[in-house]
């Protein structure tokens, strides 16, 4: 486990030499509005989790096998935006991913080589804290706007399984920093407060994968004040990290309350 971690984030700090230049030598091609511009928000999630995970043992299906729930969570953003040429804009956002399931199973699986076998009651969790770091550039800055930049998210999950039969318990966390392409692209009408944007950011390295969009309409009032409702969908496949294998998606509607300073 300690060595994939070590070769995983040279692979991470690999992509982020790589990647940093790229943006830091980008030209600033917008003209800022204001010398310094924040947005603040916060919003609910509702997700819904499909998909399965590995570790150890067999494919285990998150609705199939541990009938996780629905649910829905809590998230926030704050980005700050300036006039000055070189450095990137600033974003930082948070959400997270948290459902729980109660069961007899009617299929046994291994996981952490731990069997689970038929008629056995068990309880399961899935829990998944998403923390973006975003540098971005503003390439527009009018009625159209569009940005791009590099996005470093840091994923803190864990998988626990329990058999209220036999008391056997399966935990599997992880905590992995990946740098992530980033754009954003927005669509003002103009004299109407109504906008269009989706926003995205996506990684594929040696069989993994990474993928975070979302789309949204949206309305801000003249003294800065908004609102937008939207559609997000977050994919992970993983292929062998540390012992763990998944490829898992959640997506759902989400609805912010927004304002811009």
């Amino acid at each position: 486990m300690r060595l994939a971690n070590i070769k995983l984030n040279g692979v991470i700090m690999k992509k982020i030499r790589l990647l940093f230049p790229l943006l830091f030598f980008m030209p600033s091609l917008a003209c800022a509005d204001n010398i310094l511009g924040i947005y603040a928000g916060v919003g609910f999630w509702s997700q819904n989790v499909e998909g399965f995970v590995n570790y150890n043992g067999s494919n285990v299906g998150l609705e199939d096998d541990l009938k996780l729930d629905n649910n829905s969570g809590v998230s926030f953003y704050l980005a700050v935006e300036h006039f000055v040429p070189m450095i990137p804009n600033v974003k930082v956002q948070h959400s997270k991913i948290s459902t729980t399931g109660s069961h007899v199973l009617d299929q046994s699986f291994v996981f952490d080589n731990i069997t689970y076998n038929v008629n056995e009651s068990i309880d399961s969790k899935f829990q998944l804290d998403d923390t973006d770091l975003i540098l971005y550039y503003e390439i527009l800055d009018n009625w159209v706007n569009f940005d791009i930049g590099l996005d470093i998210k840091v994923l803190n999950g864990e998988v626990e399984i329990y058999s209220q039969t036999t008391t056997q318990k399966s935990t599997r966390d992880f905590d992995v920093p990946v740098p992530m392409l980033y754009a954003k692209a927005q669509i003002d009408l103009p004299m109407t407060g109504f906008y269009f944007s989706g926003e995205g950011s996506a990684i594929e390295y040696d069989g993994s994968g990474i993928t975070d969009f979302r789309v949204c309409a949206g309305y801000e009032f003249d003294y800065g004040l908004g609102f937008e409702l939207g559609w997000r969908q977050f994919g992970i496949d993983i292929d062998d990290i540390g012992g763990l294998s998944g490829d898992i998606s959640v997506e759902g509607v989400y609805g912010n309350l927004r304002y811009h300073f």
